[in-house]
């Protein structure tokens, strides 16, 4: 089953140049509102009407930040480089920029609440969390096993929201529903298994 719903709206948080948003509209979605930190990577975003450009970091207040994009790799970017860092020994980090931080909240008090969330944001994903409030469809989220703790707290988050099932992949989330698996059996499996890298996805 396909993850978007007929004429759904995603947050895409940590848009890069808008691959993923591209992927989403591909597979049905009516639009998809991408927030990128990056201003390079913003401007590089595809401009269609469909597509919903925002130049901030998403965080868990709505106030200015520095964001730090990686020179070897425009895909990286943190507000958080020491720890994300330790995911990738030896990244060099770029001058940082000043960015605005707007929450998930706010986004949605703007657009509605999306059916999807996906987030991409080296290692500052529990702190998005902490600015979403409700409980769309469906969250995705990036994590590494370096900062299990992270994933694991998201999770938790997520289920203080309401959200009780889920899967995870290794690399590249998919947007076709998986065999679903209680939270808990999630974390256990991931605190068990220890795999690398991939993504989380929760309804």
């Amino acid at each position: 089953m396909n993850l978007i719903p007929p004429s759904g709206l995603v947050f895409d948080i940590g848009a890069h140049l808008g691959e993923s948003a591209i992927r989403f509209l591909d597979a049905g979605a009516r639009s998809v509102v991408c927030v990128e930190p990056v201003l390079a990577n913003y401007l590089r975003i595809p401009e269609r009407p469909e597509i919903i450009k925002i130049h901030a970091a998403a965080w868990h207040d709505n106030m200015v930040q520095l964001v730090h994009p990686a020179l070897s790799d425009s895909a990286w970017s943190s507000l958080n480089p020491a720890h994300w860092e330790k995911t990738k020994p030896g990244v060099k980090w770029g001058a940082p920029e000043t960015v605005a931080a707007i929450t998930i909240d706010a986004i949605s008090t703007r657009f509605t609440n999306p059916d999807i969330v996906k987030i991409d944001a080296e290692g500052s994903e529990p702190y998005i969390l902490s600015g979403m409030s409700f409980k769309p469809k469906t969250v995705i989220f990036e994590f590494c096993n370096v900062h299990m703790d992270d994933a694991l707290s998201c999770l938790e988050r997520l289920r203080n929201l309401g959200f009780t099932f889920g899967w995870y992949e290794l690399g590249q989330f998919s947007l076709e529903e998986r065999e679903r698996r209680p939270i808990e059996a999630i974390a256990d499996e991931l605190c068990d298994l220890n795999p690398r890298s991939g993504n989380i996805t929760v309804q």
